[in-house]
Parts: structure tokens; sequence; C-alpha cells
């Protein structure tokens, strides 16, 4: 059991280093894989997948919001996620 957890850990920091993202573990099932640049890995060609035809519509349409990785430059902040970003005193993205 020891070796699965640390197994986990290990993914887990790995994942956040290399900007790897795991579907609902890193972010909620309301952002599709291609806000997250992740489309590239969808098979669209493959005739039966689960979610298929919603993958295909999304495809096909302009995604609403981009998820992107933000490097803050600051001693004095901790971003944890899900936070609102301020740019000379205006919001830039809730």
């Amino acid at each position: 059991m020891r070796g699965t957890s640390a197994f986990y850990a290990l993914n887990a920091l790995a994942s956040g280093e290399k900007l790897w993202y795991l579907g609902g573990a890193n972010f909620p099932p309301d952002y599709t894989p291609r806000m997250a640049g992740l489309d590239r890995f969808i098979a669209y060609d493959r005739p039966n997948f689960i979610g298929r035809e919603a993958a295909i519509r999304d495809r096909e349409t302009a995604p609403k919001r981009r998820l992107v990785t933000l490097a803050v430059a600051s001693t004095d902040a901790d971003a944890a996620g899900y936070e609102p970003i301020v740019l000379r005193g205006d919001l830039v993205v809730l």
C-alpha cells in the first residue's frame, strides 16, 4: 500500500511541474480538453468513445475560456488556484 501512495504523490508532483492535467482531478468537468489545450490527444476519427459527439461539437466552436498556466513572481502572494487575477486594478480573469 505504501508504494501506491508514493506513486500517486510523485505523479501529482510531476503533473504539476510538467503542467500535465488529469481530468476532474485538476479542473472541474465544465472545462473541456480543448480549453486546456489537450484536444491534440483526442482521436476524433475513432468511431466509438464516450463523449465523442460532445468532443466534436466542442472542436467546431470557439472556446469560451482558455486555461493557461501563470507563473507568479512575488514574495508576498500565494497562488492557490481558482482566484481572480487583477492587473493594475482591473479584473482580468475570474
